[in-house]
């Protein structure tokens, strides 16, 4: 199915995405940072993330293909081909990674270019303040080991129960690698900060399993 996607991604790429990308990337459209930041892109579009984060336009919003691409489903499949791979503070992968590491290799398969450190990834996107309004592919940040500091760790939503907020994510832990966690766990409960939304919004919801909903 995730070689299906990419190939479906690839095709449309080829036919619409010249037009498209150029047309989103209007410099009366975009403004541009002082000085340009990182840039990203979502498929078929590219622009520069503003000074204050990250400002996506998402092609696939509203357009034909949505029911055939979805870039938030692509990119879960991708996290999932990880899952085991050992932790490695520093780790950037495929082989090994830390939390940051990983959060950034995943989105970089897909056209995306996120810092190394869990601290500035969590300053780009649009915060997501509701934990009920997470959506599959969203960062999400934890307080470090310690549990007293700021950003120390990233994860990526793959579910959510929109009833209740409690979401399952994937990340590269410390001491287990890359991993499913849930949000309800008392070590994540208590250490959860914040949530970043780089994707375009999704109209799908992605289910918590039911025996996992508190």
């Amino acid at each position: 199915m995730a070689v299906k996607r990419k190939a479906i991604a690839f095709l449309f790429l080829l036919v619409y995405g010249c037009g498209a990308a150029c047309s989103q990337t209007d410099s009366n459209r975009v403004p541009m940072a002082t000085p340009p930041v990182w840039a990203a892109n979502n498929f078929l579009s590219s622009i520069i993330l503003p000074t204050d984060g990250l400002q996506l336009f998402n092609f696939r919003n509203g357009n034909l293909i949505e029911s055939l691409l979805d870039s938030a489903d692509l990119l879960i499949e991708e996290a999932k081909l990880h899952l085991g791979k050992p932790y490695r503070y520093g780790g950037k992968g495929p082989k090994a990674f830390d939390c940051a590491g990983f959060a950034r290799y995943v989105y970089m398969k897909f056209g995306f270019t996120l810092p190394g450190g869990s601290v500035p990834q969590s300053r780009l996107g649009r915060s997501i303040t509701d934990r009920k309004k997470l959506q599959r592919g969203d960062l999400v940040f934890f307080q470090g080991r310690s549990g007293t500091g700021g950003v120390g760790h990233t994860g990526i939503v793959t579910e959510v129960d929109t009833s209740t907020g409690v979401f399952r994510f994937i990340h590269a832990a410390t001491s287990t690698g890359v991993i499913y966690s849930y949000s309800t766990e008392p070590y994540y409960a208590k250490r959860y900060l914040c949530a970043r939304r780089l994707l375009g919004d999704r109209k799908t919801v992605d289910a918590l399993p039911r025996k996992r909903r508190h």
